[in-house]
Order: structure tokens, then sequence, then C-alpha cells
């Protein structure tokens, strides 16, 4: 009787660890998915690419002046972001790019103060930066 009640004890005790870790994992994701939506929300403000004449007058402006580089409106770049092997799903949609690993082939523009102003990451690690940049 004494070990079946200690049998008992011990699967109450790890029921209700794995519960715990189930409301943890779960709050994570809810706090993940909950930041991520306020972030999209302010996404256009905080990430804009010049539009107006005078933004682009501005832009170039400021490249000019700060490294004496004329007429331009950013520096752009790609680089690729790995999927972990746990996104099994994701690894089969985006397949191994040219390093040999699945990956997003994600694309950045900073303006001459180094802040974003344009970022795509919808490309699968195989799509070639040249590719992106047509776009």
């Amino acid at each position: 009787m004494y070990f079946f009640g200690t049998y008992l004890i011990l699967s109450t005790k790890i029921v209700l660890v794995k519960l715990l870790e189930y409301d943890r994992i779960m709050f994570q994701k809810q706090l993940i998915t909950e930041l991520t939506n306020k972030i999209l929300a302010k996404l256009n403000f905080w990430i804009q690419f010049p539009s107006s004449t005078e933004e682009i007058k501005e832009a170039k402006q400021l490249w000019q002046e700060k490294y004496n580089f004329p007429s331009a409106l950013g520096a752009l770049d790609c680089t690729h972001v790995r999927i972990p092997k746990t996104f099994a799903i994701w690894r089969r949609v985006y397949v191994q790019n040219r390093k040999g690993f699945a990956s997003l082939n994600i694309q950045a523009i900073c303006d001459a103060l180094d802040r974003f102003t344009n970022v795509d990451v919808q490309w699968p690690g195989s799509t070639h930066a040249s590719r992106i940049a047509q776009i």
C-alpha cells in the first residue's frame, strides 16, 4: 500500500509539473503572439522607405553629407536566417540554400542614419539575392 500511495503522489506531481509546463508554454506563445501583433501594428510607422519628393531629396542629401555617396537612397543587403530543425514543416517548404541549410533569405535596406527603411522576409533561402532585389 505504501508503494502504491507513493506512486500515486509521484504521478500527481508529474501530472502537475506537466500541466505547469504546458501552461508556461501556452503563456509564452500567447506573449509572443501579442508582442508580434503590437510590433506589426507599428511596423509602418517604424520602417518607412522615402516616398515623397522631399523625403527622397533629404535621404540623398544625407548620404552625400555623411558618406560622400551621391544619389543613394539606402544600403541594401541580404542574409540567410537558418530555420531550426524543430520547424520541420518550414524546412520542407524552404529548401536548402547554396550554403547547404534550410533558411529564409532576408533583404533589408537602411538609410544613412542606420535605420531600416525596408525589410523583406518572404523568400526561401534558395532564392538568389538578385531575384529579391528585382521585386
